[in-house]
């Protein structure tokens, strides 16, 4: 339902491909008493413009749900530059800011994945490592005023 007094299409630009405010429910099953019960104990996540709300054990599953990195490997030349791909599968495009010990090749810590896209990263490692750890914060994305998750993606060559 909506509380909307006026033209979804118009207030919210829909026909530019923006979107309305949602309220995600994450319910076990797609049932009234499901929805219900979900409903009772909080488990909702709201979407709003580009930003996300919601509590952190609401929201960290919907974000690893639909952000996924994968090690694509080193470049040939024998520089320790690790190309990273990152992927979007929602229609949220998804703000990060790179929060570890390496730096990028062509980027700067802060990237936007595309909705429903992907970006490849090279980064720096120094050396060619086996595994390692990609930590962000999800700028687009809020669990309190001003907090912002982060997500932890732990890559392994090969995988």
């Amino acid at each position: 339902n909506s509380d909307v007094h006026g033209i979804t299409d118009w207030l919210f630009d829909i026909p530019a491909g923006k979107h309305r405010p949602m309220t995600f429910v994450l319910a076990e099953i797609r049932d009234k008493e499901a929805i219900k019960a979900a409903l009772k104990k909080g488990k909702t996540v709201v979407w709003f413009k580009d930003l996300l709300i919601g509590k952190t054990d609401n929201l960290l599953p919907v974000l690893y749900a639909n952000l996924s990195c994968q090690l694509l490997g080193y470049k040939p030349n024998g520089v320790a530059i690790a190309r990273v791909q990152i992927r979007n599968h929602s229609a949220l495009p998804i703000h990060l800011e790179y929060l570890g010990p390496f730096t990028f090749h062509r980027n700067s810590r802060f990237i936007q994945v595309p909705a429903y896209g992907s970006l490849e990263l090279h980064l720096k490692t120094l050396q060619r490592l086996d595994s390692f750890q990609l930590p962000f914060k999800v700028l687009n994305a809020l669990t309190a005023p001003k907090q912002h998750p982060s997500l932890y993606f732990q890559l392994v060559a090969g995988e």
